[in-house]
């Protein structure tokens, strides 16, 4: 079965997970050095055609955070398209609010 997120992508985000980057500040505004891309960008051509992605050596959440957005700007088609960029921006507002349930996501109007 073919796997709907490309495993490049799956392999960054669970090393971010891995190593403590969903609970660092400014994961995605933080610079990595030029050295740690290269060779993360360079293992990930590789685990592309393998499958096999070493990022063990990476201590640092913010290299494949780097990479990861890089590669979000760089698709052809924006993540969200325009015509839905506000009600994105609303479903955010209101999963900060500390009243929010889940079921609360889709609305009567967004159904």
């Amino acid at each position: 079965k073919k796997c709907p997120i490309p495993l490049g992508m799956k392999a960054l985000i669970q090393h971010i997970k891995y190593t403590g980057g969903l609970k660092c500040e400014g994961i995605f505004r933080i610079a990595a050095g030029k050295d740690e891309l290269e060779k993360i960008t360079e293992q990930l051509e590789i685990g592309t055609r393998t499958g096999v992605f070493a990022f063990e050596e990476f201590i640092s959440p913010h290299v494949p955070a780097v990479i990861l957005k890089r590669w979000l700007r760089s698709l052809e088609n924006l993540l969200i398209p325009e015509e839905m960029f506000e009600a994105a921006m609303l479903l955010l507002k209101k999963s900060e609010d500390k009243d929010f349930k889940r079921g609360d996501l889709l609305s009567e109007d967004m159904k």
